[in-house]
């Protein structure tokens, strides 16, 4: 299957693959067979495959700088800036579709990450494989990125700061991805941030609600490493952990981090690069 680029083309889906509220299409990535193919649902799979929501070409409200007054609300004014057409993952990279990428991208580095964390010890005992991926660098991302690249035809990446935020906001201005809201009531449906966190640990993939272009855990459970956006433009950390307040897991908030520190409660989101 041939992906068009990212500044427009006509890319026509298979057979069978649904149309979604984000105006494009859900695909799966099977990691170990290396194809994309079509997606009958948006169920989230644990093991060896990926979720994907296409994202179309647009214009987004972002943030360059992000502030926050006293109360931890966001003061910064959102300014249009376009992103092109792209593909991204639906959760965060669980610990298992991380050792089925490994395997499959033949790289040698950590398949299991987070039970060398520096956090809680309960982190590393925490059960299940549908659990966010932790523990994670950028160097070792883009390492296994770059073997897996060199095997597939089907290419992933980071996604780049203004793409990262474009997905999380789903076309809200506001502070966060609901709205401004900070009352648990609302704030734990759509966030696993220290003040609703039940555990020591990274929580299950898509165990929180979706934002409006149905992606889930934007805010909170890890930190997301995106290609850019950092200082001096380096890439940076985005969107907030389990072990962090809310206000850290606001859309235009940037965490900055050195590429080789295998930080605790970093994870990733990948993106499927249209060719």
């Amino acid at each position: 299957m041939l992906l068009v680029g990212c500044g427009g083309g006509n890319y026509t889906p298979p057979a069978g693959t649904p149309p979604t509220a984000t105006t494009g299409i859900t695909v799966t990535l099977d990691l170990r067979q290396r194809e994309v193919i079509p997606s009958s649902s948006t169920a989230i799979d644990a093991t060896d495959r990926i979720t994907l929501r296409e994202i179309a070409a647009g214009s987004n409200s972002l943030v360059s700088v992000d502030s926050v007054t006293a109360n931890g609300i966001s003061t910064a004014t959102p300014a249009t800036v376009a992103t092109g057409r792209f593909y991204i993952a639906t959760t965060e990279l669980t610990r298992a579709q991380w050792i089925s990428l490994v395997a499959a991208s033949g790289a040698a580095v950590d398949t299991t990450p987070w039970t060398n964390a520096d956090t809680a010890a309960d982190v590393a005992t925490l059960g299940g494989d549908n659990r966010s991926a932790s523990g994670l660098s950028h160097d070792a991302i883009t390492t296994v990125l770059h073997a897996w690249n060199a095997r597939s035809p089907h290419r992933l990446r980071l996604p780049t700061g203004n793409e990262w935020e474009a997905a999380c906001r789903a076309s809200s201005p506001a502070t966060w991805s609901w709205g401004g809201s900070t009352t648990p009531a609302t704030t734990a449906n759509y966030a696993l941030t220290l003040e609703s966190a039940a555990a020591p640990g990274p929580g299950f993939a898509a165990d929180r609600l979706a934002n409006a272009w149905g992606l889930r855990d934007m805010h909170g459970n890890t930190w997301e490493w995106v290609s850019d956006g950092g200082e001096s433009n380096l890439p940076c950390l985005r969107g907030g952990s389990w072990s962090d307040r809310l206000v850290s897991a606001r859309s235009g908030n940037r965490f900055n981090m050195p590429t080789f520190v295998a930080y605790p409660l970093a994870g990733v989101r990948l993106v499927l690069e249209p060719q």
